[in-house]
């Protein structure tokens, strides 16, 4: 049997075109280990204008639906793609951008046309980058033990508890975290899932977690009364699969 992975000729001819724009369009030194801060800024900074210029082609997260602002394309173009990038060392997003990479997916299946335009057309033309903050003192790999609780009041949720920020010296620009909204209710059924822009879930926390954390940093951010203002909500019932029992995705845009 043989299992060698063959090509039409239309896909070889937009491998060509793929590789020509890679070929124009990525900086030399992009793939260097940085050795200090401020050459580990300057590539995010390269790493970051590449994913704008990726977006702007639909490359950047290439299956994902055109009308937000993905490429669009079928599996195969999208190996392509991957297969291109690998070939210089790089990946697609060619920086790391877990929200995007967990969050848009899910957002595209279930959400509403409001959260669609909202979250995914800035995430696939790469004009933000999105990360995680999930893990707490008491709960790491195991997010069903969170503690941070999310309270509704009126049109806001309000959170208070700790969360421990693992990575991302140079910054993000969105973050998502899990929040206990229903304390109730069983372990999975119980979390929310909620997105907004880094200032309102860090503030004054961020600049000490550059500043005192080096390049990996880990502070433990202590939230309390941390307001979310609601735009949008996905409530998926009791598929855990999917990210939690009960997921809501919040955003203050």
């Amino acid at each position: 049997m043989d299992f060698e992975v063959t090509y039409t000729e239309e896909q070889q001819r937009f491998r060509a075109e793929v590789r020509a724009w890679f070929e124009a369009n990525v900086p030399p030194g992009i793939t260097r280990e940085p050795a200090s801060a401020a050459e580990s800024h300057e590539n995010y900074q390269m790493r970051r204008e590449l994913g704008r210029k990726l977006g702007a082609k639909g490359w950047l997260f290439p299956t994902g639906p055109q009308q937000y602002g993905g490429g669009g394309l079928d599996v195969d173009d999208a190996i392509i793609l991957e297969e291109e990038a690998d070939r210089l060392d790089l990946s697609l997003p060619p920086f790391y951008d877990s929200g995007a990479t967990m969050g848009a997916p899910t957002i595209a299946v279930w959400g509403t046309e409001e959260q669609k335009e909202a979250f995914l057309r800035p995430i696939y033309r790469g004009d933000v980058r999105v990360w995680q903050l999930l893990s707490e003192p008491s709960a790491g790999s195991d997010l069903a033990g969170v503690k941070m609780r999310a309270i509704r009041e009126g049109d806001e949720y309000v959170l208070n508890g700790q969360k421990i920020f693992i990575g991302s010296a140079n910054g993000t620009d969105w973050m998502w975290t899990l929040a206990v909204t229903a304390p109730d209710a069983e372990r999975h059924q119980n979390l929310s899932w909620f997105t907004s822009r880094t200032s309102v879930f860090l503030r004054s926390a961020w600049s000490a977690a550059k500043t005192t954390a080096g390049k990996s940093p880990r502070p433990i951010l202590n939230w309390s009364t941390v307001a979310v203002v609601i735009s949008a909500a996905i409530v998926y019932g009791r598929d855990y699969s999917v990210i939690a029992g009960r997921t809501i995705v919040t955003a203050n845009l």
